[in-house]
């Protein structure tokens, strides 16, 4: 999922450009003082299990009526798990070696880590990425 904060306007959405940030509106807040676009996979843990299940992700992505969104807001909530940075103040900065990425990530690491549904813990992301291998 890419997440974007460009002029004050936040957008999530697919690979496929499908907008996705009506179904998981606790992403709506802003943290950023400056243009970010983000790389990374919306996690949800399972309540009963303390474990992150993409099934739950995908009941949410699959969610259109408003009040099943914010019921599912209230009790799956989701987290960003961000991965790269594709831009940052106004910088493209996808052509950058991955580890001048990381560290970009890095000086931004305390701006992220202040919203509390944007993480960046790898203990998640393992997680996550452990389903799929």
């Amino acid at each position: 999922m890419i997440y974007s904060n460009q002029s004050g306007k936040t957008k999530l959405y697919t690979r496929h450009r499908t907008e996705c940030l009506r179904q998981y509106p606790e992403l709506l807040e802003n943290p950023f003082d400056k243009d970010i676009v983000l790389d990374g996979e919306i996690a949800c843990v399972d309540p009963k299990t303390g474990r992150v299940d993409f099934e739950l992700v995908m009941k949410r992505f699959l969610a259109r009526k408003e009040d099943k969104i914010n019921l599912m807001t209230r009790t799956l909530p989701v987290t960003y798990v961000v991965f790269d940075i594709l831009h940052c103040d106004g910088q493209d900065t996808r052509k950058l070696p991955l580890h001048e990425r990381k560290a970009l990530l890095q000086e931004n690491h305390s701006t992220i880590l202040g919203w509390e549904r944007l993480h960046m813990y790898k203990e998640l992301a393992r997680l996550y990425l452990s389903k799929w291998s």
